[in-house]
């Protein structure tokens, strides 16, 4: 299992996309009470779903693991957790927290994409956030505390392209004989 944490703007959704088209990973598809961004689609980039079902999945034990941010609910539907050999996973750190604790006999790598604030602020307007979209990722993100020992992998993306931290995860993976 591969776990990519981040915050917004660090390069993580190229990355996962480009290692399921790559390498056949199956990224897990997290559900959320947002609404639906211009630029997503449906069962790709996340199930939509209303704050009253996504409540009512975790009362039925359907969400694995879940966080509510920016007042959105974020979860992993529990049936994307089945084949681990293959799953990857854009988890925030009390997600992270869970799985490493709840499958601390199974092989999971854990890659941490950082970028710093200047750039972070610079890719995530480009790809057409609004300021107070922005501004509240940033806050909230403020108060994550991301330790370096805790992942297996650290890349910091800031002078990187998509393209470089792509190779750069794929020569560490490779490096674990992960692919």
């Amino acid at each position: 299992m591969l776990l990519f944490l981040g915050r917004s703007g660090t390069g993580k959704s190229y990355i996962i996309t480009s290692l399921v088209e790559n390498y056949g990973f199956v990224e897990s598809v997290s559900c959320t009470s947002r609404p639906i961004r211009p630029n997503e689609k449906e069962g790709i980039d996340y199930y939509f779903i209303t704050e009253e079902e996504f409540k009512n999945k975790i009362d039925n034990g359907e969400i694995y693991e879940w966080t509510c941010t920016k007042g959105n609910y974020y979860g992993t539907p529990r049936e994307n957790i089945k084949d681990l050999s293959k799953l990857i996973i854009d988890i925030d750190l009390v997600g992270f927290e869970r799985i490493k604790k709840d499958f601390e006999d199974e092989r999971i790598v854990s890659i941490y994409l950082y970028a710093n604030d200047e750039e972070r602020l610079r890719r995530m307007k480009r790809r057409g956030e609004s300021q107070e979209e922005i501004e509240k990722r940033f806050k909230i993100e403020s108060e994550y505390k991301y330790e370096s020992e805790t992942y297996d992998f650290i890349i910091d993306t800031t002078k990187l392209t998509k393209e470089e931290v792509y190779e750069e995860v794929v020569k560490e993976l490779k490096s674990k004989e992960i692919i």
